[in-house]
Order: structure tokens, then C-alpha cells, then sequence
């Protein structure tokens, strides 16, 4: 298990807590090989990439990618580092932080809410 792409635990988890607003953070290792360097992905019947957070730099969010990749400088293979997205529906804001700074910031659209019918894999 976790040597090709396609091994995955696949769960529904109860997402009502993160409907209008999320903090998520985590330490995260990036491999040398980044089969699949996505440490969250949280997709919905209407949106397949509700939520993704990878440690090399792509994030997606309500489906709009979101791509910090150049920014990384200090994300070597093999090192642990910290990384966090919040989003909130009243700021209509996602943020990316990485090692505690803000790396990264996108607007979402005004009444959006993070879909309940999805999946984690």
C-alpha cells in the first residue's frame, strides 16, 4: 500500500463543522517521488476538487486551482515542513501558509459554502 497513485483510503466524513469556515493545518514530508503529493483532498458529487492541499505548492479550492509552487524556495524532498489553509465564507478569502507565513491568498466567491455530499481520499 501508498507505492502507486492509485492507493487511497477513500471516507465520508461529517463536514457540517467546516460548512462556512475552515483552519487546517498540517506537517507534511513531501516524498521524492510525489506519486500524489496531495495530503488532503476533499472532492463533492458537483466538484471533484473541493478542497485539495498538496505538499509541493497546489492547492484547490472550489474547484480554482491555486498554484505557489515558485514561492516554495525552503520545501526540499525529505523535510518536514508546516504548512495551513483557512478559508472563511464572510471573508470570501483562502489563505496559504506555509512555515507560518502567509504565502498565498485567493478570493472565493460571495456565498459559497463548502459542499456536505463529498469524500475524502
Amino acid at each position: 500500500f501508498g507505492q502507486t497513485a492509485k492507493d487511497y483510503v477513500l471516507f465520508k466524513p461529517a463536514m457540517e463543522p467546516l460548512k462556512e469556515s475552515y483552519s487546517i493545518c498540517s506537517w507534511t514530508k513531501r516524498a521524492a517521488t510525489n506519486l500524489n503529493p496531495f495530503w488532503l483532498s476533499y472532492g463533492t458529487s458537483s466538484n471533484s476538487n473541493e478542497l485539495t492541499l498538496a505538499s509541493v505548492g497546489y492547492y484547490h479550492v472550489f474547484g480554482s486551482a491555486l498554484n505557489v509552487k515558485d514561492k516554495l524556495t525552503d520545501s526540499s524532498d525529505g523535510e518536514w515542513k508546516h504548512q495551513c489553509a483557512t478559508w472563511s465564507s464572510s471573508s470570501q478569502v483562502f489563505r496559504v501558509y506555509h512555515e507560518g507565513n502567509l504565502l498565498a491568498t485567493k478570493n472565493t466567491l460571495s456565498g459559497t459554502k463548502m459542499g456536505m455530499d463529498g469524500y475524502m481520499a
